[in-house]
């Protein structure tokens, strides 16, 4: 979340993208949990660079809108089974 709002670090919504998606496949669940559940808790910047690496992964076939929510959660589902690292732009 540090990278993500930029409190005491620069702003940086792709590295955060990146650690999101190192989240949701180290964790059990709850990344991906607080992805898709109805609560916005990261900003939409973040959002459009996770869905855009999911997407260059072929994992994510939805629309680049900075909405997070059940749209993703397959995509998230597939790369925790099938991906590794998080897939670059």
């Amino acid at each position: 979340m540090l990278l993500d709002e930029g409190r005491g670090v620069a702003k940086n919504p792709s590295a955060a993208a990146d650690d999101l998606l190192r989240a949701v496949a180290a964790d059990a669940g709850e990344a991906r949990a607080e992805l898709t559940g109805k609560t916005q808790t990261w900003t939409a910047e973040t959002i459009r660079q996770l869905q855009a690496r999911l997407k260059s992964g072929g994992y994510y076939t939805g629309p680049i809108d900075g909405k997070s929510g059940g749209g993703i959660g397959p995509a998230l589902t597939q790369w925790r089974l099938l991906g590794g690292s998080p897939p670059r732009l």
